[in-house]
């Protein structure tokens, strides 16, 4: 699924015109870890280049509202097949030029550009960083019970000096009220507006007290 940045179309994406390009905010878990929620990606139309297996496409299924960003599976007379990198299956639709608003090329995130690289290649980097997370998994588990401790009762935070201590930003896209919670210049958490919660990035939850952070209902 995708987030509005600035809707200029019925898909949930601004058009550059000077530029043929688009501008998305991707969210869900589906095309995880080549894609994160919150990622700023940039699309590309196809125009007249070839479409390749392996390409990461922003498209809009057929009888769906809203557009989704997946990998496209494999390619035959019937249609263009995709699937989330974090799925299991291919998706149920099948999909045909029109259906394609572009090629996503790369990816925002922490204020670095990163490339999404299409074709068989980019299939390959998706394998090795999808295995790659179990073993991060199994570390992840035998340290969580010690870092969610010192999270919960906020010791590092206490420890911070007040110039170095979290800051929340508040600002609006299209009238909408978004909140980032930044550490120095990096952004470390964001206000989920559909779950109503703070969600804060590893290691940062130990420098932050949870307990004091606005919610977006209580912001005017």
């Amino acid at each position: 699924m995708l987030k509005d940045v600035k809707k200029k179309q019925k898909y949930e994406a601004p058009e550059l015109i000077n530029l043929g390009e688009l501008f998305c905010i991707h969210s869900g878990q589906s095309m995880n870890p080549v894609l994160l929620e919150s990622d700023l990606l940039e699309v590309v139309p196809y125009y007249e280049r070839k479409i390749h297996i392996c390409d990461v496409i922003f498209f809009k299924p057929p009888k769906r509202e809203y557009p989704v960003i997946h990998r496209i599976t494999h390619i035959n007379q019937e249609g263009i097949y995709t699937r989330g990198d974090n799925n299991n299956t291919d998706d149920l639709w099948s999909l045909h030029s029109v259906n394609i608003i572009g090629q996503v090329v790369a990816t925002w995130r922490k204020q670095k550009r990163r490339k999404v690289v299409g074709g068989w290649v980019g299939w390959m980097v998706a394998q090795l960083m999808y295995w790659k997370n179990p073993l991060s998994r199994r570390l992840s588990l035998l340290m969580y019970p010690i870092y969610n401790s010192l999270a919960h009762y906020g010791i590092m935070h206490y420890l911070l000096p007040t110039q170095l201590k979290p800051r929340v930003i508040v600002f609006k896209v299209n009238g909408c009220c978004y909140l980032r919670l930044l550490l120095g210049n990096r952004v470390v958490g964001q206000y989920n507006t559909n779950h109503h919660q703070w969600h804060i990035k590893r290691p940062f939850r130990l420098f932050v007290n949870e307990k004091v952070l606005p919610l977006l209902k209580n912001i005017k």
